[in-house]
């Protein structure tokens, strides 16, 4: 590898210049400017072939190692991907002692030519590690940097070490003592390449001890496998310490309500089934109100600022959200604050029952043209989606009878997609959670949580039900006092957006059978709106 980066290098700096240098060996001076720059040419060109060769017989070699390991463990599939896992961190280690054999080596030839050099990488390489480490322990942002970023910082420290060593050779070919050019010049060549290999090593050691309870359990015999909270890492769970809390909820309560004196807060957690969100209730006796608390993992970001587009838009002060306050920032976590005073969570068993109350509210309340306008330049609409792709995924496992429905739904697509493109949108909460409904002081049920809200043509998102389509006829009727404009369509074209919506959900969740029934149950739809065309528009497999 050495060989295939310097030999080109090499050559470059022989074409460069009229004569063969002084600092090159008698001996090759000897053979001629151009039968040594073919001979190097010949040389690099060996080289990386060689390198090639001997990469794809270690990649072989690790592979049978690791598969040979495996088998002598006898262990169950202990976590998804393992063997992959497995391969990826047998290179790592070899790799890694592959950097540390290269380091000590150099390093040893380096004490020999270059004695002073070898002396000052060694030290500038220990201080410099030394001083990562010990802020490592006691900077709390670093050791998060340093957890989720090891890699870069292990190159960064490499650069500024490579940047002190030129400095160093500079200073000792000016002042000092310094050895042959040539010996200076392959210095620098061989200590980037050398500090590159020990970043990577370092980087590699790190990871490689992070994963040290799936390593052990893979490898070794007599070690099982014991998932652990990863302590590694900040965590939007570090809010809930008790120092942590005092410092952020009592502030962050006074910048929601504009007011500074809202006494003592007492604070609980509240069960959501939200994976990465942390929900608390807080209360304050001084201003007699409640408050919820959302905090979102970082990873969640994306969430929280949609959600955030919605609840900062302007909305129908009957929208079923609690009154929303403020959406703002804790250290790096998105933090939105609900005031529910006078709200009450619903039990699951009762809040179970009500899937489709939240959906079936929202048709009352239009998205504005602003809103509609930002998310139309963002997401795909539903007659958008719906596509030639999943017709051919579903004629994979359909009957002769499903294949007959899914070439006439395609055949009718055009005018499917037209009515659909005419609906009103409206709002739809796609994932209902239902530990997320609560019971305002009307009795009217309504949600905190709307990370996954989408517009959709009015009708989308109520699940029709098997015998009838009273879900969606109810869902219009109610509506229709506050969205005059949903009368403007007949209440089977608001069914068919339902039974596609619904036939996108199972499609996507492989309810391919499913799926194809309601394709059957639109197409009947679809040929109830056209009594015009009905002699050419029904389909055989409507009329059976």
């Amino acid at each position: 590898m050495m060989m295939a980066f310097l030999m080109p290098l090499k050559v470059v700096m022989l074409l460069g210049a009229e004569n063969i240098p002084s600092y090159f060996p008698e001996t090759l001076q000897a053979i001629g400017k151009n039968t040594l720059i073919l001979s190097l040419v010949i040389l690099s060109v060996a080289s990386y072939a060689i390198t090639v060769i001997l990469k794809k017989i270690s990649d072989k070699t690790t592979e049978r190692g690791v598969k040979n390991l495996l088998e002598k463990t006898q262990k169950i599939i202990i976590f998804e991907n393992q063997d992959n896992f497995a391969s990826k961190a047998y290179t790592k280690y070899t790799d890694a002692l592959a950097g540390l054999v290269f380091f000590v080596v150099t390093i040893g030839l380096l004490s020999i030519f270059y004695w002073d050099m070898a002396v000052f990488i060694i030290a500038v390489l220990f201080l410099a590690y030394f001083i990562t480490y010990i802020l490592y322990l006691s900077s709390p942002s670093l050791k998060t940097l340093i957890n989720d970023k090891s890699q870069p910082t292990a190159i960064s420290i490499s650069n500024v070490v490579f940047l002190l060593v030129f400095l160093y050779i500079v200073f000792d070919f000016l002042y000092l003592t310094p050895p042959e050019f040539i010996i200076g010049l392959i210095t620098i060549i061989i200590g980037r390449l050398m500090l590159v290999r020990l970043s990577f090593t370092a980087s590699y050691l790190f990871t490689l001890k992070q994963d040290e309870g799936k390593i052990n359990a893979l490898f070794f015999h007599n070690q099982a496998f014991l998932p652990a909270i990863n302590s590694h890492h900040k965590s939007v769970w570090d809010l809930l310490k008790n120092q942590a809390l005092e410092n952020w909820l009592v502030p962050l309560l006074q910048e929601a309500t504009a007011d500074k004196n809202i006494g003592d807060i007492a604070n609980k957690w509240q069960q959501t089934r939200l994976n990465n969100i942390v929900v608390l209730q807080a209360e304050s006796k001084v201003l007699e109100k409640t408050f919820l608390i959302k905090i979102f993992e970082e990873r969640l970001a994306s969430q929280a600022l949609h959600e955030s587009t919605l609840m900062l838009a302007d909305l129908d002060s009957e929208f079923p959200c609690p009154p929303f306050l403020l959406a703002t920032m804790i250290g790096s976590y998105h933090c939105h604050v609900f005031d529910i005073t006078d709200h009450e969570f619903l039990p699951f068993q009762e809040a179970i029952k009500l899937n489709n109350v939240v959906n079936e509210k929202l048709l009352m309340f239009p998205p504005s043209e602003t809103l509609v306008e930002r998310y139309k330049r963002s997401k795909a609409l539903l007659w958008e989606r719906i596509d030639k792709a999943m017709m051919d995924r579903l004629r994979m496992v359909a009957s002769e009878k499903g294949k007959q429905v899914i070439q006439e739904i395609e055949d009718a697509m055009p005018d499917i997609k037209s009515i659909l493109r005419a609906l009103p949108l409206s709002f739809i909460a796609p994932k209902p959670n239902h530990l997320s409904l609560l019971k305002d002081s009307d009795d009217q049920i309504i949600s905190f949580h709307w990370p996954t809200w989408v517009i959709e043509p009015a009708g989308a998102g109520i699940d029709p039900k098997k015998n009838n389509d009273t879900n969606v006829k109810d869902a219009i009727q109610s509506a229709h006092g506050h969205r005059a404009e949903l009368l403007q369509f007949p209440v089977e074209n608001y069914e068919l957006a339902s039974l596609l919506s619904t036939f996108e959900r199972n499609f996507h969740q492989q309810q391919y059978e499913d799926a194809i029934e309601l394709l059957q149950q639109a197409l009947t739809k679809f040929t109830e709106l056209t009594p015009d065309k009905a002699e050419h528009r029904i389909p055989p497999s409507a009329q059976q």
